[in-house]
C-alpha cells in the first residue's frame, strides 16, 4: 500500500513538473515589461533569454529598455526579437549607446509600430545619417504623440530630416529635441514645416545655441501652436533681441 502510495505520488508529481514547465513555455499576459538599467548587455553581449521573454508577451504594449548600453550590437538584436511585436504603443531605448547604426536598426523595429504612441530615443548619440533613417520610419507612425530626442546629435542637417515628417505626426503634443546642436537653422527648418493648428503642447529646445535669429522663426510659428503650454529655452542665445522678438 505504501509502495502504491509512492507510485501514485512520483506521478503526481512528475505531472506537476511538467505541467509548471509547460506553463512556462507558454504566453505571458503582460502588456507592460519595464527593464530600465538591468545591465542586461554590453555591445551586444549578454541578451540571453530576452528574446524568449519577449516572444511570449504576446500582448506587449509598453516596453522600457533604456540605460542598458545595448550598443548598435544590442539595438541589432534586439529589432530581431520584436518583429511580431506590432501592437507596442511605447518603447523606450533611451541612454544606450545606440550611435547611427543602432538607430538604423530602432527605424526597422519602428516602421513595423503603426500603433506607437511614445518614442524615447534620447541620450544616444544620434546625428543626422540615423536621423535619416529614423525619419523614414517615424512617417509611418501616425498615432505618434511624444518623441523623446533630447541629448542626441542631430545638428541641422538632422533637423532637416525631422523636419521633413514633422507634418505626417499631427497628433504629437511632446516633443523633446534639448541638446541636439540646432542652432538658428535648425530651429528655421523645424518652425516651416509645422502644420497649421499643431497639436504640440510642450516643446523642448534647450541647450541648442538658438540666437535671436531662432526666436524669430519660433516666433513666428507661435500662432499655429495654440495648444502649446510648456516652451523650453533653456541655456541658449537668444539675448535681449531674441527674446524682444518672442514677445
Amino acid at each position: 500500500s505504501n509502495a502504491a502510495d509512492s507510485a501514485v505520488g512520483e506521478a503526481g508529481d512528475t505531472a506537476e513538473t511538467h505541467d509548471a514547465y509547460a506553463a512556462k513555455d507558454g504566453p505571458i499576459p503582460l502588456t507592460t515589461l519595464d527593464l530600465h538599467r538591468n545591465m542586461m548587455c554590453c555591445m551586444g553581449m549578454g541578451m540571453c533569454g530576452l528574446d524568449t521573454l519577449i516572444n511570449r508577451c504576446q500582448s506587449l504594449s509598453h516596453l522600457d529598455l533604456s540605460d542598458n548600453s545595448l550598443g548598435a550590437p544590442g539595438m541589432t538584436l534586439l529589432a530581431g526579437m520584436l518583429w511580431q511585436c506590432t501592437s507596442l504603443v511605447e518603447l523606450n531605448v533611451g541612454f544606450n549607446h545606440l550611435w547611427n547604426e543602432g538607430a538604423k536598426s530602432l527605424a526597422d523595429v519602428v516602421e513595423r509600430c503603426p500603433l506607437l504612441v511614445k518614442l524615447d530615443v534620447s541620450k544616444n548619440g544620434i546625428e543626422s545619417s540615423g536621423m535619416e533613417r529614423l525619419a523614414a520610419s517615424l512617417a509611418k507612425c501616425s498615432s505618434l504623440e511624444h518623441l523623446a530626442l533630447g541629448n542626441n546629435s542631430l545638428g541641422g542637417s538632422g533637423a532637416q530630416w525631422l523636419a521633413s515628417v514633422l507634418n505626417r505626426c499631427r497628433r504629437l503634443t511632446r516633443l523633446d529635441l534639448a541638446s541636439n546642436r540646432l542652432d538658428d537653422q535648425g530651429m528655421g527648418m523645424l518652425c516651416s514645416v509645422l502644420p497649421d493648428r499643431c497639436s504640440l503642447v510642450h516643446l523642448d529646445v534647450a541647450w541648442n545655441n538658438i540666437a535671436a535669429d531662432g526666436a524669430f522663426h519660433l516666433a513666428c510659428v507661435l500662432a499655429r501652436l495654440p495648444l502649446l503650454r510648456t516652451l523650453n529655452l533653456r541655456h541658449n542665445t537668444l539675448g535681449r533681441e531674441g527674446v524682444w522678438v518672442l514677445s
